[in-house]
């Protein structure tokens, strides 16, 4: 048998879902050795039988240990299953999401709750549709596993939120330090005043022309010691 040495130095080469697949539960020398398989999950581009393996197999002897877990929305209806189980991924501790649309969006995070280590969401390529207002999405996913989040970061592939200064915000999330965001304008950035009141770190792109906002027309009352703004439409 190889050395451990040597047989990280070929994981290194492989998807963490073939490493998974090929080595996981042959003996637990192995199963010590690929330890960071085993804590940091992603079963994307596996193909159907390695896939179905994984999550029927393995996935359940090693929930307990993951630390970060990357799901597309191809295999959400997997795992809308699996985290109806509060206790299966109890030392989550990051969640990154790909390709979904804001439907199906909102139903898994509905389904995020009791994980007292999970405090990091990321989002990535988020479709927004007219289905569901912008503003009760990003509320739900503000306030996902219980408004225990304090990071929560959607990528520059995502579809700007709108966050409309006629809607009524009568919820907040003091739990948020640090949001990544896209938005339509500038306008939209300070609807955030209304949602995330302890925020420290905020990033933000805007996607359209910015737009002039009055001194009297709005109040900036974030407390930031980090603050980046984007403006995509000066590239495009």
């Amino acid at each position: 048998m190889l050395p451990d040495e040597i047989l990280l130095q070929v994981c290194r080469y492989l998807h963490s879902g073939d490493v998974l697949y090929s080595f996981f539960g042959l003996n637990s020398r192995l199963n010590q050795t690929i330890t960071f398989y085993r804590q940091h999950v992603s079963l994307h581009r596996t193909f159907y039988m390695q896939f179905t393996h994984i999550f029927t197999i393995i996935l359940p002897q090693i929930a307990s240990s993951i630390r970060s877990l990357v799901i597309f929305e191809l295999e959400s209806p997997s795992f809308l299953t699996s985290f109806q189980n509060d206790l299966l991924y109890h030392s989550l501790e990051k969640l990154t999401l790909v390709n979904w649309t804001d439907e199906k969006l909102i139903l898994f995070i509905d389904t995020l709750h009791g994980m007292k280590y999970f405090h990091k969401l990321t989002i990535q390529a988020l479709d927004l549709t007219d289905s569901i207002k912008n503003l009760i999405l990003l509320q739900t996913i503000l306030g996902a596993n219980d408004n225990c989040l304090t990071y929560v970061s959607f990528d520059h592939e995502c579809d700007p939120f709108t966050l409309p200064d006629d809607e009524v915000y009568e919820r907040n999330f003091p739990n948020i330090i640090r949001l990544d965001i896209e938005l339509q304008t500038t306008k939209d950035f300070f609807q955030l005043n209304h949602l995330i009141p302890n925020v420290e770190q905020l990033h933000t792109t805007f996607k359209r022309p910015w737009i002039r906002i009055l001194e009297n027309q709005q109040r900036f009352s974030f407390f930031l010691k980090e603050l980046y703004v984007y403006a995509m439409s000066w590239f495009s």
